[in-house]
């Protein structure tokens, strides 16, 4: 039996930076099929059960910080006409990686991409002659919205907030940095930056503890400065931000990021050190890579914690894997072979499946890479042959998105895990059920449930392709990002995201059930009375409400019915495409 669900991590998640080789506790003891219930004659068949469910994605909002789903699914029940039949753990031995990979139509001479954490859409840059066609924003489902500007994105200078805004820098009015896209698809607050180094740039953008973003300054031809930028007064649609001063920090940042508890991070180029910010206290220490290492401008953060992940160098030019704990301890998690050279990482990011995933030119083209710990790194060759790869990110629908820049492309994988384990079963017909689990042996919270008829037919192996539904317990109301340059009115799309009880995302084509598997229908209004169309949905999907006006405020609330889930609200204050 073939189990899909979008809503749930995989089974053998948990522990996917020691590798998803499982060993240990395949299994529980499988029961003994009972006589009550079931069908008369017949010999035993093998009944080959397989759990795949691909990887989650983050939950929608406007989260002040980055909301990461865990790998939650650790076992999954099957009955028959309500007998048990199995019950699988996390750790069986025959779990696997996959992932399908495909490409999407990019920019030409891309040279930046970056996710928007406020909804995991994906943002890409280029440097394509005309202007207008350098920045294009790839959304959860996978629409695409090219932004008309007179700017020219500056190379690896892009970041988001937490606010709905993208933010770069400007390698053509080098005065006029940092700018940003919002919602509404503008462009908006170019800022003349204080530092006096010649035509300064925007670096990365991260959000400190003190609700101000800070940006990395960078001189015009990208070399770093020993200042972060600051920037106040952001909100949702960045309606009045500005520049506000200039932060003297140690050493000269050449990336920045931010980590979950909002503490300022960057690399030291002046040093080979690490260092950390925070905005509130100002603290500002530096820390060393064990054994001598060097750390390049090559880090991102922790899904699941305060860590951050580096990648730095010895004397010989070998890589090292390191994990910084916010105390500044930093500990080498795998060496890489010698093949990775510091010179063919372009970057890094953790994956939905908490790998660590790097960028990787070499030769005549390159690669994407997955880093876990315990296993050798495993690449996987773009979508487009011969092309090269300039930087990696990872989506909030769970993907894993690269710039093929050659083809003027973006390639997309799409990570899944399978389990596979077998059992013997009378033939006969039954109603087969399966439910995931959140702990082991059928315990904790339920997640999903499937249930349909199934014919077992003996001497053989009985395969069965099932989609699991979502167990819905939140509702999320998320505005879409739109581009309105048609002007007024115009439908506003709006995101009604359903998740279970870990907070996974129930993706399509599961709908919204209850712990029996009843139907749940979620319906959506407008406090303005306008119209929602469609008005209600079964799965997670988008509805939209044509406002009449720009800047027009409404409440959209959306309430489940026949099942426990409270209703979820959104505050448009953006209407007519916002």
């Amino acid at each position: 039996m073939r189990l899909v669900r979008g809503c749930v991590a995989a089974a053998c998640i948990a522990s996917l930076l020691a590798g998803c080789s499982g060993g240990g506790g395949g299994g529980t003891a499988v029961p003994k099929v009972q006589s009550t219930g079931q069908p008369s004659g017949g010999g035993r068949g093998t009944v080959a059960i397989t759990l795949k469910v691909p990887i989650s994605g983050r939950p929608l909002g406007k989260a002040r910080r980055p909301q990461y789903v865990p790998p939650t699914v650790q076992s999954f029940t099957v009955s028959l006409n309500s007998v048990p039949v199995t019950s699988v753990t996390q750790n069986v031995a025959s779990c696997a990686l996959s992932a399908a990979n495909a490409d999407v139509a990019g920019l030409t001479n891309e040279n930046g991409i970056a996710v928007l954490p406020f909804d995991g859409s994906i943002y890409v840059t280029g440097n394509d002659p005309n202007p207008t066609n350098n920045t294009l924003a790839i959304q959860r489902d996978q629409t695409q919205v090219i932004f008309s500007n007179s700017f020219t994105p500056a190379a690896n200078t892009l970041g988001g907030d937490y606010y709905g805004n993208m933010w770069n820098g400007d390698q053509v009015d080098l005065n006029q940095v940092p700018f940003s896209y919002n919602q509404g698809g503008g462009v908006l607050n170019g800022f003349s930056i204080g530092n006096s180094s010649p035509n300064p740039y925007s670096g990365q953008v991260a959000e400190g503890n003190d609700g101000n973003l800070y940006f990395a300054e960078l001189s015009g031809i990208l070399t770093p400065v020993g200042s972060l930028g600051q920037i106040t007064g952001v909100t949702f649609g960045n309606c009045c931000a500005t520049y506000n001063t200039d932060v003297a920090v140690a050493g000269k940042p050449g990336n920045l990021i931010g980590s979950t508890d909002k503490m300022l991070w960057y690399t030291d180029t002046s040093n080979g050190k690490i260092a950390q910010y925070n905005a509130t206290t100002t603290a500002n220490p530096e820390f060393s890579a064990p054994g001598g290492l060097t750390v390049l401008p090559l880090i991102t953060p922790s899904l699941t914690n305060t860590d951050v992940f580096a990648l730095a160098k010895n004397g010989g030019g070998v890589l090292s894997l390191i994990d910084f704990t916010e105390a500044g301890t930093g500990t080498v998690m795998q060496v890489l072979p010698a093949a990775y050279t510091p010179a063919n990482v372009t970057g890094i990011v953790q994956g939905a499946d908490f790998a660590l995933w790097i960028s990787q030119n070499g030769g005549a083209s390159g690669n994407v890479v997955r880093l876990s710990q315990g296993n050798p790194p495993f690449p996987y060759s773009p979508q487009t042959a011969t092309v090269h790869i300039s930087g990696v990110a990872t989506g909030g629908d769970g993907k894993v998105y690269y710039l093929e820049n050659d083809a003027n492309k973006v390639g997309e994988l799409t990570l899944s895990n399978t389990c596979t384990t077998n059992v013997g079963v009378t033939a006969g017909s039954y109603t087969m059920t399966a439910k995931t689990f959140d702990a082991p042996n059928g315990g904790g919270n339920q997640l999903g449930i499937v249930s349909g008829p199934v014919t077992i037919v003996s001497n053989q192996a009985n395969n069965f392709n099932f989609t699991l539904n979502g167990v819905l317990s939140h509702i999320l109301v998320v505005p879409q990002l739109t581009n309105f340059s048609g002007g007024c009115p115009l439908p506003d799309p709006i995101t009604i995201q359903g998740l279970d009880a870990d907070g996974n995302i129930i993706l399509p084509p599961g709908n919204f059930v209850d712990a029996n598997n009843n139907p749940i229908t979620v319906t959506v209004t407008s406090s303005q009375g306008l119209t929602v169309t469609p008005p209600s949905v079964t799965q997670t999907g988008v509805v939209s409400i044509t406002y009449p006006v720009a800047f027009y405020t409404d409440t959209v609330t959306a309430t489940a019915s026949g099942g426990p889930a409270p209703p979820g609200t959104a505050s448009i204050q953006d209407g007519c495409g916002g």
